[in-house]
């Protein structure tokens, strides 16, 4: 056989396997992508009832340097633990290369949902609640944690039955009630001053109401801080 038409007939059989080695390239660094999404969802979701993870297909034309341990999978640019996210592929010898893959990650996860409708400035109870599984990548705002930290709270607005309930729907907790005994306290470090006082207005966290001060019978404006104290001067 001429040494050309030999050259053709190695040439042609090496074409499936170089083929074959790109696949295999290819479907390893898509499993490396999807164990890692895997793995970011389920550290951001322990409570997790299912997770699927769909990688972009890659150029079926990618060729890599092969790499002398295995390649590197983390989080990529805008990368989500559910929904639409990123991943980077990095190999760092002997030859450094990356890769961005792009992938879709479906987290199913128990959630709050209002299990009747809630009118507006309505007190929420336990009766108002029930915890389903939904996919988390659908959600417009984070699902509330623990329901005792709703129980007992208004709501901003009518939350239709059948919705996720998050926290921007529930009004701030007040941590003052109109009466109570409070401590006053005013400047900073060593030269911080404290003192009793009556509020005469209900108040939550950052809200500014009036107090009496218990020595000087003085009312002021002072901001809530926490549930037994208020501070002026700032």
């Amino acid at each position: 056989m001429p040494g050309w038409q030999l050259a053709l007939a190695l040439g042609l059989m090496l074409v499936p396997l170089a083929v074959a080695t790109a696949e295999g390239q290819i479907d390893r660094l898509k499993r490396l992508a999807t164990e890692q999404a895997r793995a970011i969802a389920a550290e951001s979701y322990p409570d997790a009832t299912r997770i699927e993870v769909s990688v972009d297909d890659l150029d079926s034309r990618l060729r890599l340097e092969p790499c002398d341990h295995q390649p590197r999978a983390q989080p990529g640019p805008g990368a989500n633990a559910a929904g639409r996210t990123s991943l980077k592929v990095r190999c760092d010898s002997p030859q450094p290369w990356q890769l961005y893959i792009a992938a879709e990650v479906q987290v199913l996860a128990p959630v709050w949902v209002v299990d009747r409708s809630i009118g507006r400035g309505d007190r929420i109870t336990r009766d108002h609640l029930r915890q389903e599984s939904r996919n988390i990548a659908e959600l417009r705002r984070p699902s509330i944690k623990d329901p005792k930290n709703a129980v007992g709270r208004t709501v901003r607005r009518r939350v239709h039955a059948g919705r996720v309930l998050s926290s921007n729907v529930l009004k701030r907790r007040r941590l003052i009630e109109r009466g109570q005994r409070v401590t006053i306290r005013t400047g900073s470090g060593g030269l911080a001053v404290k003192m009793g006082g009556e509020t005469l207005q209900s108040g939550r966290r950052g809200d500014r109401i009036r107090v009496r001060n218990s020595s000087s019978d003085k009312i002021i404006e002072a901001k809530v801080i926490d549930e037994n104290t208020v501070e002026i001067g700032r």
